[in-house]
């Protein structure tokens, strides 16, 4: 018979944790690092006040009369929500339908228009960066 003893583990170090006035002050001078020296403001949200976003200004881009199809001349009163993005390029990276005006050729077209001619300024987060900015409007036509 082979008698062998278990085998030892190592234990996990403890550390005692203690409340009350510490032996480590603050320091006479101030330190530099990642953590120090930190300033500055809050930043807003939306249309609020205190923060620094832009959001994109339109510099080029409209529709035309003639971007309606002739077949649907006389139509009248038309309503599309539209859902699109303005990359940091000041393209329209992706637009969408998100209401319909009943007419698809017009809904196709009022996106394509939009991504083709549209261009802006982009807007720019706090720190001055472009960013992509969404935009949901409504157009409406009178088709005669």
């Amino acid at each position: 018979m082979i008698n062998t003893s278990a085998p030892t583990l190592p234990t996990a170090p403890t550390a005692s944790i203690t409340s009350g006035a510490g032996g480590a002050g603050s320091g006479a001078t101030p330190g530099f690092g990642s953590g120090s020296g930190g300033t500055g403001t809050g930043t807003g949200r939306e249309d609020g006040e205190g923060g620094d976003f832009s959001r994109a200004r339109q510099t080029g881009g409209r529709f035309r009369n003639s971007d309606f199809p002739g077949s649907l001349r006389g139509v009248g009163r038309v309503t599309i929500g539209v859902r699109y993005a303005i990359g940091p390029s000041g393209q329209v990276d992706r637009c969408e339908v998100i209401e319909g005006s009943g007419y698809p050729e017009i809904d196709a077209m009022t996106c394509r228009v939009i991504m083709e001619r549209y261009r802006f300024r982009p807007a720019r987060d706090p720190e001055g960066y472009a960013v992509t900015e969404v935009r949901e409007e409504d157009y409406r036509w009178r088709v005669r």
